[in-house]
């Protein structure tokens, strides 16, 4: 998913009216608004003789033809919206023009369109200082500590309207921690701050996005460490809830489904690995089947879930991440009867 973070208006704007040509008798200024779904609410006046007309404000980086699709199927169809970005290609400038957006960029080109006023501007080359200035920040919520808010957000959706302190003891991160992360994903448009709370606007977006960045972000710093059985056993008939431990991969996904013969399992503690290997029997090899893992969350699962198992999302994520075509029907299962957005059921 790219980085969809605010940039300050401001400094493109003010790039783009150097850059234009003198004498279009253009101005314009920003009118701000209250927030919105995924945008700052601002909207910018353009007047020219003795005419006005008021956009919407889109502030984003576009990289490819699909970003603009995307834009434009996102807005109501009767809303006057224009697109200010750092910079467009000419191919992109010209993809606007196709479909009727019109925009400005810190470069110089333009496309604006109404009565009275028509400014076409395309192939102008981008400016590196203001590239290097609107840079976005990496989207908080896909880093390591952003993937534990999020995990709790959508494995847990009662804590959704929980209190900072309440959604940090949760996810095992700082409060501040929390907060970015819920800022990131509302300026996002991925979840909405409503009267009556919040609510997740994107739940399978989000949910892949989770299961794609958990692998490689957030797992390498659980201190994994792999083990072996030192003496065969039914991973059905282990209490791990007695040890304080949760049971996920290969033999979490055959709890929840019981259609599965695991060859191996994937443990989360809070407990010392060595009190847990002691518990079960288990021997350090660096090849075995067996992987031991820090719980990195804090919050129940629901009654549904057979005690000491991990969350459903955990579980079908190590069952996809273990890249074993026998895990793929299991963990379709659990999708189909686990991970649904709150209120659609089964």
């Amino acid at each position: 998913m790219p980085n969809l973070i605010s940039i300050p208006p401001e400094p493109l704007l003010q790039a783009a009216e150097s850059a234009l040509p003198k004498g279009l008798g253009l101005g314009w200024e920003v009118v701000p608004g209250t927030v919105g779904l995924g945008e700052s609410g601002d909207r910018l006046a353009i007047r020219w003789e003795d005419r006005e007309k008021i956009y919407q404000l889109v502030v984003r980086r576009i990289h490819r033809a699909e970003d603009l699709g995307r834009i434009k199927a996102s807005r109501p169809p009767a809303e006057d919206f224009l697109l200010l970005t750092p910079y467009l290609t000419e191919n992109l400038a010209r993809k606007c023009v196709e479909l009727g957006i019109p925009f400005l960029d810190g470069a110089g080109n333009a496309y604006l369109t109404a009565p009275g006023l028509r400014i076409l501007q395309v192939g102008e080359h981008p400016k590196p200082d203001l590239l290097t200035a609107c840079v976005p920040r990496s989207f908080r919520p896909y880093n390591s500590k952003g993937l534990q808010v999020l995990f709790t957000l959508l494995s847990a959706p009662a804590l959704t309207n929980a209190t900072y302190r309440d959604l940090a003891k949760a996810s095992g991160v700082a409060r501040g921690t929390v907060g970015m992360v819920l800022n990131d994903l509302l300026e996002a448009g991925l979840l909405a701050d409503l009267p009556g709370g919040r609510v997740i606007i994107h739940f399978q977006r989000l949910l892949e996005a989770w299961v794609a960045n958990y692998p490689q972000k957030l797992r390498p710093r659980l201190g994994p460490m792999k083990f072996r059985m030192a003496i065969p056993q039914d991973w059905r008939s282990v209490d791990f809830a007695s040890i304080d431990a949760f049971v996920s991969g290969e033999a979490g996904g055959d709890l929840l489904t019981a259609n599965l013969q695991p060859m191996g399992a994937r443990i989360y503690t809070r407990q010392p690995f060595g009190k847990i290997a002691a518990a079960l029997r288990l021997r350090p090899d660096p090849r075995g089947t067996i992987e031991l893992l820090e719980r990195f969350w804090d919050f129940p699962n629901p009654k549904a879930i057979p005690p000491g198992v991990a969350p459903p999302l955990l579980v079908y994520t190590d069952l996809i991440a273990s890249g074993e075509p026998r895990n793929l029907d299991i963990a379709r299962i659990i999708h189909e009867t686990y991970l649904n957005p709150p209120g659609t059921g089964s």
